[in-house]
């Protein structure tokens, strides 16, 4: 990706400023393994179908091919930014091919309908697709902070 993704990767991804490229150069199929750093679970995603898709930062695990790239772009609005779990710059995966996020514990899939909303705590989000609005909420009272153990907001998608 170059010094300059390199630099936005590293400084507001929450990612590596250098990427390992593993390359077959011989005639034959060779085979290689992929492993989080941590524990959790590997989950890959189709960049064909989900481009644009935007992800927790540091969730990236791996990528086919070499037609990926990380995009960042701003959250809408400061109270996001601010107390989203994400920061003001979230991470964006583009491309093509199959790439692999990690993320921690049991990892489930939720599928949104048109128009529902979903409220999920700010540091369980792994990735959401484009079309997904995402902002913030207040819990309605200050005793869920002081007493419950969460904070005063919660993502909302």
């Amino acid at each position: 990706g170059g010094c300059c993704q390199g630099l936005s990767r590293c400084c507001c991804a929450g990612e590596s400023f250098f990427r390992l490229i593993l390359e077959n150069s011989t005639s034959e199929v060779q085979h290689l393994g992929i492993s989080p750093n941590g524990p959790g679970k590997i989950v890959p995603i189709d960049l064909d179908r989900f481009s644009g898709i935007t992800i927790n930062k540091g969730a990236f695990l791996a990528a086919y091919g070499k037609s990926w790239r990380i995009n960042l772009k701003f959250v809408n609005n400061a109270l996001t930014g601010c107390c989203g779990g994400q920061g003001f710059v979230l991470t964006e995966l583009h491309g093509e091919g199959m790439a692999f996020l990690h993320g921690i514990g049991a990892i489930e899939r939720i599928v949104l309908a048109a128009g529902e909303s979903y409220i999920v705590d700010s540091d369980c989000l792994l990735a959401y697709e484009k079309g997904v609005g995402y902002s913030v909420s207040g819990y309605g009272c200050s005793l869920v902070c002081c007493c419950g153990g969460f904070g005063l907001f919660q993502t909302k998608l």
